[in-house]
């Protein structure tokens, strides 16, 4: 009943955003241009005609200053434009080079009209930097920086550019997710909370977050916007950064480019490992890195129809060695243990087995035995009476790792009249080569990523104060760790999981076959229906949208899905075949994620004064339950005792997944200003210094890492220990379809899960909750130039945490009884439902539960930091400059740092953590960065001009 009710509550706010032209979520791909009209008195001036025309396209939109003689220009496709304003009795007003960024308002602040003759004109002004009408924190990146930035010219991926900008660090090891090039943080949030855009459609990977599409080429890139604090209230989804990737157009002049580099590790130095290895008398391997690329744009029908496309590949060609000292037999000892004498006392499957997997069966890479790297002798071995002094050894093979990269653009956009629409198709095509598994055994896999986005763009201009947008996009995301049939069949891919080989480990020796997590792989498929739309209203710029996305993401996380053998020794091994432990998993390993958002949301700009602006607004977040998956499926295989995995005299609450709630009430308020003084002197400038500063709560959006590792827990999936392993002797090929029909006997139908490690969510799992807020001051130098302070903090609540679920507190409670509360008691025996040592429940605090450990939101960070910034774009005419100073201060208490981006702690629930925090491994306490890109550019004859990028960069970081 609550879930159809639910349901039809989504229905009916969808459909209500569609009547009230918000069918979308609302990151955004344009900006704008406002202002206030006054003459020279400073009277407002109402019905000046407003003209921005975009550099390139020629494109021209039109408004006019209402009765508060304000204007906005609104949904302005980003670039650069030239705007007029006219009046009459008043001469024509222009302003070069205003630069319009996706998400941003570039406000002109008063414009003051000179008397005169109506249509004469005035010197054309530079527009200014600042950033004057609203509270949000918005860096750009465009033009000469992305043309001729070394550090990302490359192919070494755009978010670099990201760490020139203060309250950004390099998060380094302190990461789990994909990159555009390096991890980040911001203002000491973790960086699997950065909301990755292209062109304002969501290009977000749900499992590990980070971008799903690896857009790295600046040649297709016209801007590179990230927004770090006080976000509009048209952004919701995430709480670090939002970064929006915006691409090129055509424009009315064909244009286009071909580049391309190419570098040798014989002209770069050694780092310290190579230093390290070259000492060793380890081969350090060569590679080569080739990019290339090309790009074409222009139009179709001039002033109407542009198009734009490229194409660029990084081709690298590397080696990379994989040596072990992990004993395994030799090609001598494979020889001995051949000898008829030696084999016929050996077990037939078990030596078989060594023959067929063993890494010299594995002839890619040509392994190479290695004696002990101490004596420099091989290890001979006894197996048995029969086999006397087998010669063992680590080994070694060099094996090919090159990476292919292709990724496509195509964009076309039209402009008719009151009417812009747009599409754009991008398409990415990545493969990496022979990665190690066990490599040095020869389990070599590759890993094969394609991604598809698709963007449809309408906008339309009902009026000059009214304006909407609405966009539909898809896209599709797909990963595959496995499969390299040319050189091992039994490591396939994921959609061929059983043929993949068994797990096996020796004591003492190198082991066989895949790791008991591969293969893996998943697929990530992205519907989004987005609209914005924008109303001027006397002294309030209003803005509404929302929108509806919904995911869909079958993944394949296997978990001893195909069983694991373990042995005491090789001699074991070959003699008896007979194993100490064997373990193989019930349950499926397929995960058919599904997630339906939505979002909602409201705005006004309210000019208060010519000087003074609130930013006021509020959004609506709505996440599904993903995690409800194990619920449905658990319920469904536990209604049947055809199917049922678990004991029928059990409750249904023990032998199913809990079913979580869905939080309803992820409103999201901001407040802020802009505050331009005209008084002051030189202090201020008179309209050349801005105090703004903010508030915003913000949410993130689920984390799907957590899910599947609750997926592959019990009561999803039931790791069955065989009480009697040697009967299970090794096959000669254990194949997963092989070891599952072996051990069918193991999996009996009457299990409790209580008694197997469960990972579970707590029932009240809520999306992480961010209260964000800044106060900062900037101040125009010159016309190019701009100089800013701010302090921002932010207080992060709700936060995924790793929890011990059911603690053992038995002798705690014992010794030190001040330290566990008082009113928790260790269970006794006698109320256990299970008394098996370390594993039961005798000593825990829930006497139905074993060992849990639990995913909730105890988690927690703070941060406080004082940033300092320069900017100089085009400074006498050459110069581009950014320097900038952070120093901030984190505490927090987060999860577990591979996966969550956090300490590698797990807390007890029963303990009090008021107090418990420690400094963020997010934050830096000082950061610096600086960077300078002077371009020169001459002529010689008739010889084209040539351009010469010289630059400078310095990066800095301290957590003393």
């Amino acid at each position: 009943m609550k879930s159809t009710w639910c349901i039809k509550m989504i229905a009916a706010v969808i459909a209500l955003a569609l009547v009230a032209g918000a069918p979308a979520v609302a990151q955004v791909l344009k900006g704008s241009i406002s202002g206030v009209v006054t003459d020279p008195q400073g009277a407002v001036v109402s019905g000046a005609e407003v003209k921005a025309t975009q550099a390139g396209t020629d494109a021209v939109s039109t408004t006019q200053s209402n009765s508060s003689g304000i204007f906005r220009l609104n949904l302005l496709p980003a670039g650069t434009y030239k705007v007029e304003i006219a009046a009459q009795n008043f001469k024509t007003t222009s302003s070069e080079g205003v630069v319009v960024a996706a998400g941003t308002d570039s406000a002109l602040g008063t414009v003051r009209l000179s008397t005169g003759t109506p249509g004469a004109s005035e010197v054309p002004a530079t527009a200014s930097s600042l950033q004057g009408s609203g509270s949000q924190i918005t860096s750009l990146s465009s033009d000469t920086l992305l043309t001729h930035f070394s550090s990302i010219q490359e192919n070494q991926g755009l978010d670099r550019m990201a760490l020139f900008v203060p309250g950004v660090v390099n998060s380094r090891s302190n990461n789990f997710s994909n990159v555009n090039g390096v991890p980040f943080s911001v203002n000491g949030l973790r960086g699997r909370n950065n909301d990755q855009q292209i062109d304002g459609q969501s290009n977000n990977d749900s499992l590990v977050t980070g971008p799903s599409a690896a857009l790295t080429d600046p040649n297709f890139v016209e801007q590179y916007v990230i927004t770090i604090s006080n976000f509009g209230p048209e952004y919701g989804r995430n709480s670090g950064a939002v970064v929006n990737l915006i691409t090129k157009s055509g424009t009315n002049a064909w244009h286009g480019s071909l580049y391309g580099n190419e570098t040798h590790s014989a002209f770069n130095a050694f780092s310290a490992l190579q230093k390290f290895n070259r000492t060793q008398g380890i081969f350090n391997p060569n590679s080569n890195n080739e990019f290339s690329g090309a790009t074409i744009g222009g139009p179709v029908m001039k002033n109407k129809l542009f198009i734009f496309g490229g194409f660029d590949d990084q081709i690298i060609n590397t080696d990379s060695l994989y040596r072990t000292f992990s004993l395994t037999p030799t090609p001598t000892g494979l020889t001995q243990l051949a000898a008829p004498g030696c084999s016929s006392t050996l077990n037939a499957n078990a030596l078989s087995f060594l023959n067929k997997f063993s890494p010299y069966a594995i002839t890619a890479g040509h392994p190479t035995p290695l004696p002990n790297s101490v004596t420099g002798l091989f290890t001979n071995i006894n197996i048995g009476a029969g086999c006397p002094g087998i010669q063992f050894g680590g080994v070694s093979r060099l094996m090919p790792t090159p990476t292919h990269t292709f990724n496509t653009i195509l964009r076309g956009d039209l402009a008719l009249g009151k009417d812009i629409i747009t599409g754009r198709y991008l398409f990415n095509r990545s493969k990496f080569f022979n990665l190690s598994d066990n490599g040095a055994g020869g389990w070599v896999f590759d890993e094969p990523v394609h991604s598809h986005d698709i963007l449809y763009s309408w906008t339309r201009n009902f009026s000059p104060h009214m304006i909407n947008e609405a966009r539909l996009s898809y896209g599709r995301l797909y990963v595959d760790f496995g499969g390299n049939d040319k050189i091992n069949p039994f490591e396939p891919d994921f959609r061929h999981l059983q043929d993949a080989l068994t797990n096996v480990s020796i004591s003492g020796s190198l082991s066989f076959g895949p790791g008991t997590n591969l293969p893996q792989g998943r697929i990530v498929n992205t519907w989004q229906a987005q609209d914005n739309w924008n109303y001027v209203l006397g002294k309030h710029q209003f803005k509404a949208g929302g929108g509806y996305t919904f995911q869909r993401s079958p993944s394949t996380f296997p978990s001893v899905f195909n069983g694991s053998f373990r042995f005491p020794s090789m001699a074991s091994f070959l003699t008896t075949n007979t194993p100490n432990r064997v373990q193989l998993t019930k349950g499926n390993p397929e995960m058919d994620f599904r997630e339906h958002d939505v979002f909602l949301y409201f705005g006004d700009d309210w000019k208060i004064s010519q000087n003074l602006t609130l930013n006021l607004g509020m959004t609506w977040s709505y996440f599904s339950q993903p995690v409800n998956l194990f619920h449905d499926v658990t319920s469904r295989r536990e209604d049947s005792a055809s199917t049922s995995f678990s004991d029928p005299a059990l409750p249904l609450s023990v032998r199913t997944a809990p079913s979580i709630s869905t939080p309803l009430n992820n409103f999201g308020p901001n407040v802020g200003f802009a505050y331009s003084p005209q008084w002051g002197g030189f202090l201020t400038g008179h309209g050349k210094t801005v105090v703004r500063g903010g508030y915003r709560l913000l949410y993130d959006s689920p984390f799907y890492n957590v899910y599947s590792n609750v997926g592959s827990s019990a009561p999803n999936f039931f790791l069955q220990t065989a009480t009697t392993p040697a009967a299970f002797p090794l096959l000669a090929v254990p194949t997963g379809d092989a070891v599952h029909a072996q051990l069918s006997s193991l999996i009996p139908t009457t299990n409790d899960p209580r008694k197997l490690a469960q990972t579970i969510v707590d029932p009240n799992l809520k999306p992480d909750r961010v209260h964000t807020w800044s106060f900062g001051l900037e101040r125009e130098l010159t016309r190019n130039s701009v100089f800013e302070a701010r302090y921002v903090g932010n207080h992060a609540t709700h936060l995924l945490q790793s929890a011990n679920g059911n603690p053992f507190i038995a002798d705690l409670k014992a010794d030190f009884p001040n330290l566990v509360p008082a009113d928790l008691t260790p269970c006794p025996a006698a109320q256990a439902f299970d008394t098996t040592p370390l594993t039961g429940a005798v000593g825990r605090v829930n006497c139905n539960a074993g060992v849990v450990r639990t995913r909730n939101n105890s988690g927690y960070s703070n941060y406080n930091g004082l940033q300092v910034e320069f900017r100089a774009n085009n400074l006498f005419k050459q110069l581009t400059m950014r320097t900038g100073y952070t120093w901030s201060f984190g505490l927090e208490r987060e999860l577990t740092r591979s996966r969550f981006d956090g300490p590698n702690i797990q807390f007890q629930p029963s303990m009090s953590h008021r107090h418990l925090h420690f400094c963020s491994l997010n934050n830096c306490r000082s950061s610096e960065s600086s960077m300078a890109l002077r371009v020169i550019c001459w002529e010689a004859g008739s010889f084209p001009a040539t351009t010469l990028p010289l630059q400078a960069s310095l990066l800095r970081h301290s957590r003393n």
